[in-house]
């Protein structure tokens, strides 16, 4: 082990150990590692008893990750002669775990901006809609204040006709083409008397509680 760190310090790594494992850093990956003695099972004599364990004198380091799993073990040659060959593969590793991050990121980028996609489908669909009632609305008050300027020109043509065209009647005319004008989406003159009151409804807009 010590010749394992400072081998990976000289790399440029780093090595700490946690309650949890030793981990050695390399390129801000994480790999768990440990250095455990091989044992030799030994069942008991006695079809009760329990088996023993002894140890053998061979060292086995294990890399303990999900996706990589790996173990050297003293051999032909012992681990100390192996350092090269396993910091090599632990930098192979690492490089193998930082490309399928890459990879994953990537699939999790083009996820979010396939729901992105969806969203801004879906809130373009809402407000298309929303646009074609608010035409809908504007083209029936349009159509409705003609109506209504048609309307009062026949009360004023009528009443013309039967010299009934009172001071009352002028002025009931002049307030209906005010109201109509008020109404026409491409009017809109102010009114004091309306103002509170929603076009589209023809009812009075919903107040504070403290007004």
């Amino acid at each position: 082990m010590d010749t394992l760190i400072k081998s990976l310090q000289v790399r440029g790594h780093q090595i700490r150990s946690t309650n949890e494992a030793t981990e050695i850093i390399i390129n801000n990956q994480k790999l768990k590692i440990s250095l455990r003695e091989k044992t030799k099972r030994i069942p008991g004599k006695e079809q009760w008893s329990y088996s023993e364990y002894q140890p053998t004198g061979t060292l086995v380091l294990k890399l303990d990750e999900i996706f990589h799993y790996k173990e050297w073990s003293d051999s032909k040659l012992i681990l100390e002669e192996q350092i090269s060959a396993i910091i090599a593969k632990l930098e192979l590793i690492t490089s193998a775990i930082i490309a399928r991050e890459l990879i994953w990121q990537k699939e999790r980028d083009q996820k979010e901006h396939l729901k992105q996609l969806k969203k801004d489908w879906v809130k373009r669909q809402i407000q298309d809609l929303e646009d074609f009632k608010e035409m809908i609305r504007k083209a029936s008050r349009w159509h409705k204040a003609n109506n209504l300027r048609a309307y009062i020109k026949t009360v004023e043509v009528k009443a013309t006709g039967n010299n009934k065209l009172t001071a009352e009647t002028k002025y009931w005319i002049e307030w209906a083409f005010k109201k109509a004008d008020w109404y026409d989406p491409f009017v809109e003159t102010e009114d004091d008397l309306l103002n509170e009151v929603a076009k589209e409804f023809l009812a009075f807009k919903q107040k504070s509680s403290y007004f």
